[in-house]
């Protein structure tokens, strides 16, 4: 039986400490909104933008996760998206006037085998938490794989950034349609004439089409407040998140920071430290 199903018949208990009455307890849902930090990895790959996470991937939060991810506790995706906003709100500081939500993309087959994508409700739960606080944000998941990866599983820093190097490709005009659509809401609300681009775009997107070059027209969406932020759950090396940020920056629009639910404590590369890693 699917464990949302479960979740309706049988009591609730907390899938952080096992405690009953709800699905994430008060004080495993505190846990993951108390202390977003900057929690970037050392080493640290190329590329990779400002890395923040809300805790370590351990205890309850790693328990959290697992049961979300695993065995398909999809209840938990509001509390991990409270989660994911309070990091947002720490990264993206200056409140830029526009945030774009990127979820790194799971692998098809383990989206088919999860029966969810499960980067991508937890960014939209964020989202819609932070609109609530007034900010303009939209999801977008329009990072997809240009070609076959190996599982990342056992692989160290170096084996992951070799296995993800160009993997990853922006589908530009659907990007393109959520940053006209998130121009246009935010000047009906009175947010200022930052939806159309002057000098860099026409506003057409047929066949691809960006009136000029990719950076030119991404970049005008930047120079308008624009702030593109990377979406994962769990970070270990970077890799990921360093390879879609250079799919993000090839296109003109360079990512503000990448943000995750959690960052691994990992032995480093070297021999004798251990680290937290994004």
């Amino acid at each position: 039986m699917p464990s949302a199903l479960i979740d309706l018949i049988l009591p609730a208990r907390c899938a952080g400490c096992g405690a009953p009455g709800s699905i994430a307890c008060a004080a495993c849902t505190a846990e993951l909104v108390r202390a977003p930090a900057s929690r970037p990895p050392d080493p640290a790959p190329p590329g990779l933008p400002p890395c923040w996470s809300a805790t370590v991937y351990d205890g309850a939060a790693r328990r959290m996760l697992l049961a979300y991810k695993e065995r398909g506790r999809t209840a938990l995706a509001p509390v991990l998206g409270q989660s994911l906003a309070a990091v947002a709100a720490k990264a993206l500081y200056g409140r830029p006037s526009r945030v774009i939500l990127v979820p790194v993309p799971s692998a098809r087959a383990a989206s088919r085998a999860r029966g969810h994508d499960p980067v991508r409700a937890i960014a939209t739960a964020a989202a819609a938490v932070l609109r609530r606080r007034g900010m303009v944000v939209s999801v977008a998941p329009v990072l997809g794989l240009a070609r076959r990866v190996a599982d990342q599983s056992g692989l160290g820093s170096a084996e992951r950034a070799a296995n993800l190097s160009g993997a990853f490709t922006v589908a530009g005009d659907r990007l393109a349609g959520v940053l006209e659509a998130q121009g246009r809401s935010r000047d009906r609300s009175g947010g200022g004439p930052h939806g159309r681009l002057r000098g860099g775009s026409s506003g057409g997107f047929g066949g691809g089409s960006h009136g000029g070059s990719p950076g030119g027209f991404y970049g005008g969406f930047r120079g308008a407040g624009t702030a593109v932020a990377l979406v994962d759950d769990i970070v270990t090396t970077g890799a990921t998140l360093a390879e879609a940020a250079r799919a993000f920056a090839a296109m003109g629009l360079p990512p503000r920071s990448a943000i995750t639910i959690a960052a691994t404590r990992r032995k480093r590369d070297t021999p004798g430290s251990s680290t937290l890693s994004s």
